[in-house]
């Protein structure tokens, strides 16, 4: 029996010290967190950065990290005038209690917007037409034949169409223009100015050349484009220019 005890004590002190020895931080691992943002953003415009509410505990603490050492606590935050600088990865991290997430990120790219005119929204002006404004109330947007996508406004008198490459609605960025004969390709658009007259009857000016700006905000695009050019098919110059921003609804 003597033996036995001693066996005993033994194995009992060599768990004591290891147990001693290997002792280590608990560690706490959450899902890693859904993160996305409104990339890509022109100059100017707010970055989004958009996480879902990861618990319905207020205990939540969201930690973003990004370039110029930026650092927020918001689950969503807005980062207003988006420039060069403040394009590239966007990192969070959160935590509930002692149990953190991976990090986890997204990437934004900021486009460098050459449409830098302001003029007041859903209006237009035609320079050098006869009926030189319009006050927008009607807005559309569909695909239609030749894999093309199509964003319009209009009032009374004045529609404006800005077609995309495609079937869906089009990538945020600078597009140029391209006139009527000319293919479309992913960084292009044609722009049509329809003139309706009193008879019901009406006219189709083509934009020559110049960018067209597409942005998003708050989920709904907007377009604008500033002193373009527009010609009939048949003119040989300018017919009148046009400066105009729309909200697509």
């Amino acid at each position: 029996m003597k033996k036995t005890r001693s066996i005993l004590l033994v194995i009992i002190s060599s768990l004591v010290a290891i147990s001693c020895s290997t002792s280590e931080p608990i560690a706490c691992y959450l899902p890693a967190p859904e993160v996305s943002s409104n990339s890509p953003v022109l100059s100017g415009q707010s970055i989004n950065l958009i996480t879902p509410i990861y618990s319905e505990s207020a205990d939540a603490i969201y930690a973003w990290t990004g370039p110029n050492g930026f650092v927020s606590n918001v689950q969503n935050p807005v980062l207003a005038n988006a420039t060069a600088s403040m394009a590239g990865e966007y990192s969070l991290k959160t935590t509930i209690g002692i149990c953190e997430t991976p990090l986890t990120k997204t990437t934004v790219e900021v486009i460098n917007n050459t449409v830098t005119c302001t003029p007041p929204n859903n209006t237009a002006t035609f320079t050098g037409a006869a009926d030189t404004s319009a006050n927008f109330y009607f807005f559309d947007s569909y695909a239609f034949t030749e894999n093309r996508y199509r964003l319009l406004a209009a009032d009374g008198s004045w529609n404006i169409s800005v077609d995309f490459l495609g079937d869906t609605t089009p990538t945020a960025g600078i597009y140029s223009i391209v006139n009527a004969t000319t293919p479309l390709t992913t960084s292009t658009v044609r722009v049509t100015a329809r003139y309706k007259f009193l008879n019901d009857t009406f006219k189709d000016y083509f934009a020559k050349s110049g960018d067209v700006s597409i942005a998003y905000v708050a989920g709904k695009a907007v377009i604008k484009f500033c002193a373009i050019p527009f010609a009939l098919p048949t003119s040989t110059g300018t017919d009148f220019t046009s400066t105009t921003q729309f909200t697509q609804e």
